[in-house]
């Protein structure tokens, strides 16, 4: 989240969950920690000062090239061994089910599939 904040001109909690795929309100909590530490701060929008924005501080600036650093690491090391053809294959196999997941969340896969609602009951 910081090197999102440190890359990013301009950041709001929204946008930021947005661009992590995450809740609001669990960014928020994350950015008071981040905030707590002195790694960030909130700024006024200047266009509009009913948004704040997320800043990195010259500490959190500070800290993103060792997170760089260690994320690559941490990467490399996670997916040694592993074919660039098998990661693209699972990068397709899960974003196929994230979109599967989505909608049987939302109610609609299951709608469309009368029979596994009885085989559920029948369990």
């Amino acid at each position: 989240m910081l090197v999102h904040c440190a890359e990013a001109k301009e950041l709001s909690a929204g946008k930021l969950a947005q661009a992590m795929g995450r809740d609001k309100g669990k960014i928020t909590r994350f950015i008071d920690r981040l905030e707590a530490g002195g790694f960030v701060r909130r700024v006024s929008d200047p266009r509009d000062h009913r948004l704040l924005i997320i800043k990195p501080t010259v500490r959190g600036q500070r800290a993103v090239p060792t997170l760089k650093r260690t994320f690559a690491r941490v990467r490399e090391e996670f997916l040694s061994g592993i074919q660039s053809d098998d990661l693209n294959r699972l990068g397709s196999v899960l974003s196929a089910l994230h979109e599967n997941a989505g909608r049987l969340y939302k109610g609609k896969a299951l709608g469309h599939l009368p029979s596994l609602k009885r085989s559920a009951r029948e369990i």
